[in-house]
Order: C-alpha cells, then sequence, then structure tokens
C-alpha cells in the first residue's frame, strides 16, 4: 500500500508541473526551444541511421585452401616454392559476394611460361570476381626456383601390394620387360635419388593376374620426390598359386599293442603319395606325410580308415583318408650288439669311441627280424658343430618301422682330437 501511495503522490506532482509550464509563457518558451533542439538531433540521426543501413549492405568473406592453378612447361623445367593453395579475403556487395561464393567462381592462377631457369618473384592472379568486389591474396606474390629437367636412368627393385588374406599363397616374379625406368629430373634431385620402387598391385587375387604398377624415386629417409618416371612396363604378369608338393604317405605306429605278445607284421596302405599344399618354407624341408595308427585300437588282423596328419603350415592334402590293412604274428625277441657310427664329424678333427657298439634287446615278429642287416639297422652318433675335447652324446636308433629295439644306455662318450 505505501508503494501505491507514493506513486500517485509522484504522478500528482508531475500532473501539477506540466499544468504550470504550459499555463507559463516563460516555461513555453523554454520548452519550445528544448522541442527544437531534439527535432534537430533526430534529424540528424536519421542520416546516420540511413548511412549505417548503406554499410550493412557491404560485406567480407575468405576463401580458405584455393587450388592454385599453374602454368608452366613441366617437361622442360621443375618448379620448387609455390604453394599448392592460397587463402583469398573479398570485401564488396553482400549479394554479388553471395553469389560468388556459391559458385565458386574466384579461380587464382600463376604464369610462368615465359621464365627460364633461375630465382623468380611471380605474382599470383585471380579472377572471376565482379567490379564491385575487391579481392586480396594470401599469399600474394611467391618466391620460386625454375630448374632445368634432365633424363637419366635407373635400375629399380618392386615391392607386390594390396596380398590376398592367404598367407600360403605363393607369388611369383612380376614379368618385366625391362629393369631399368627413366626419370626426368632437375640435377637437385637426381643427387637425391637413393632408389626407385615399383609398386605392383595384385589387387588380393588368388590366381595369375596382369597387374597394374605405379613406380616412385626415394631419397635416402624413404620420402618420395616429385619426379617424373617413364616405364616400358605399366601392367606386369604375376603368377599366383598355393606351394604344393608331392610326398610319400607313411605310417607311424603310436602306443602299444594291448597284447605284448604279438606285434605288428606289415602294414598295408590304400595310397601310397599325396600332394600337399601350405607354406613354402614348411613344405621344403617336409619329405613325407604321416597316418597315425593307433596301436591300442588294434586287436588282430584289422583295416582301418585313419587321416593324413597335416602339421602346422600344411593346409590341406589331395589324399585326406587312407584304408590301413594290418596284420599281427606273434613277437619274437633276440639279444643283438649293434656297431655305432658317427656322422658330420669336421674334416680337421678325428674321433675315438669309448665303445664301439651298445648291447640292445631287438623284437618283432619273426619276418621282420629277418630283414635286419647293417643297412637298416644302425646306432648314430652326431658330431656336427662338436670341438675338441671329451663328449658323452645322445645315440640315435635308425630301424624298420615294425622293430623295436631297446638299448641298455642311451648314450656313448666320444673324444675328440684335432688332426
Amino acid at each position: 500500500m505505501d508503494k501505491l501511495r507514493w506513486i500517485r503522490l509522484l504522478l500528482e506532482k508531475l500532473s501539477s508541473f506540466i499544468d504550470r509550464v504550459a499555463t507559463d509563457a516563460k516555461h513555453a518558451k523554454i520548452v519550445s526551444f528544448v522541442l527544437a533542439l531534439l527535432l534537430v538531433g533526430i534529424i540528424g540521426l536519421s542520416d546516420g541511421i540511413t548511412s549505417l543501413f548503406d554499410i550493412n549492405y557491404r560485406s567480407g568473406v575468405v576463401l580458405s585452401d584455393l587450388p592454385l592453378q599453374t602454368q608452366s612447361d613441366e617437361t622442360q623445367f621443375e618448379v620448387v616454392g609455390l604453394p599448392t593453395s592460397v587463402d583469398a579475403s573479398l570485401v564488396g556487395d553482400l549479394a554479388e559476394l553471395q553469389d560468388i561464393v556459391s559458385k565458386r567462381s574466384i579461380k587464382v592462377g600463376v604464369d610462368l611460361t615465359k621464365l627460364g631457369e633461375g630465382t623468380h618473384v611471380v605474382k599470383l592472379i585471380a579472377t572471376g570476381a565482379t567490379e564491385n568486389v575487391k579481392v586480396n591474396l594470401n599469399p600474394s606474390t611467391v618466391n620460386v626456383v625454375i630448374r632445368k629437367k634432365i633424363a637419366k636412368s635407373y635400375k629399380f627393385k618392386y615391392d607386390i601390394i594390396n596380398e590376398n588374406t592367404d598367407e600360403e599363397l605363393f607369388y611369383g616374379v612380376p614379368s618385366f620387360s625391362s629393369d631399368t625406368v627413366e626419370v626426368l629430373a632437375s640435377e637437385f634431385n637426381h643427387e637425391k635419388i637413393k632408389y626407385i620402387t615399383a609398386l605392383v598391385n595384385v589387387d588380393k587375387a588368388i590366381s595369375d593376374i596382369d597387374a597394374k604398377t605405379t613406380y616412385g624415386a626415394y631419397d635416402e629417409n624413404g620420402t618420395k620426390l616429385n619426379v617424373t618416371i617413364s616405364a616400358v612396363d605399366q601392367v606386369v604378369k604375376v603368377a599366383i598359386h598355393k606351394p604344393k608338393k608331392e610326398v610319400p604317405i607313411k605310417a607311424k605306429l603310436l602306443g602299444q599293442l594291448k597284447d605284448s605278445k604279438k606285434a605288428v607284421d606289415s602294414i598295408s596302405l590304400s595310397e601310397s603319395s599325396t600332394t600337399l599344399f601350405g607354406k613354402a618354407d614348411v613344405l621344403k624341408n617336409l619329405q613325407f606325410a604321416e597316418v597315425i595308427i593307433p596301436l591300442e585300437q588294434v586287436s588282430g588282423n584289422d583295416r582301418l580308415q585313419l587321416p593324413v596328419t597335416l602339421i602346422n603350415g600344411i593346409s590341406s592334402s589331395t589324399v585326406s583318408r587312407v584304408n590301413v590293412s594290418i596284420t599281427l604274428a606273434e613277437r619274437k625277441t633276440k639279444q643283438s650288439s649293434i656297431p655305432i657310427i658317427v656322422k658330420n664329424l669336421a674334416d680337421n678333427y678325428v674321433v675315438k669311441l669309448v665303445q664301439n657298439a651298445l648291447d640292445a634287446e631287438i623284437s618283432g615278429t619273426q619276418s621282420q627280424l629277418s630283414k635286419i642287416n647293417n643297412d637298416n639297422l644302425k646306432l648314430v652318433v652326431d658330431l656336427a658343430n662338436v670341438k675338441e675335447g671329451e663328449y658323452t652324446l645322445p645315440v640315435t636308433v635308425e630301424k624298420p618301422s615294425l622293430i623295436n629295439v631297446n638299448l641298455a644306455t642311451q648314450t656313448v662318450k666320444v673324444i675328440i682330437t684335432a688332426k
């Protein structure tokens, strides 16, 4: 309520003041003078407002990373120092600026066709602006170096790229018709070239392909140089295949027969060989494929169907399973002394064996025991990388697969001396 009373009182005082001013001649002149000043100020302000609206119709915009279009004789000269793009500041009529931006009509270029070797300051030129739009470039001038190009021949190496994820695929040597390329560059860049590489793109192919090939010149840091390379071969043939190898199939006995009085007398396989596919380095050292026969599953003259074992690095075999026929017979045992032989002894050493033979128990069927001779039953000591001195070394038994040999001792003492 107090606030309302004060507002009412203020309005009454203001009304009384206006009544006095309006009826008093002296005060009326003052009011007239103030109103005249206000009128002049409003007129002046209106001119300023009009000018302000005129300014708002002019505007500015910055166009970044405009590509620089260069005119030069690239077959004869090499240009260093030009930027790939420039920025342009545009000021002018707002409507025209909007039209220029929407149409992307501003182009920036430089003409080097009349310049020769040496260092030059060149001016960049912008085109595509209207009369009411001003264009400022950054940079507007550039220092460039122009060098004469010369041609030289280089040998190159190759790399195969975009290989298939199948690690077993083997890529042959690309069929290049020439082992050199011609490089067109300034002497300055020729001195930088460390090597040339042909990138052969096999595009993840799994069979023979005509592969697109690109060439690059690189400095000692592996940075690609901006030079022109002319090559005879833009497409080369690449043979692609999975490495394979044909090997014999051998049976490997695992475990023991349930009946210790029996022994395996013969094994017959339905397939004698197979072709294996896999990694080249694994196939290189692989001499045969195995079929593992679990003897605990053999109770008599049996016929089993068993898989061909695939070791690590081998993906497939043309023969996946083999029919195995097994015959058993009574086990015979005999005692024998088997001579020891050595292998891989260096030419500048001689060897002395403390024992020249080892006692052994030999078991198998009678027909298998009768086949034993000095050529197929051996005790071997490997002296590879053994130097002068005394050693106790393991003995390896080389024997027919259907014969069992139990040695009284598994090692032998040898003495190595220089010749």
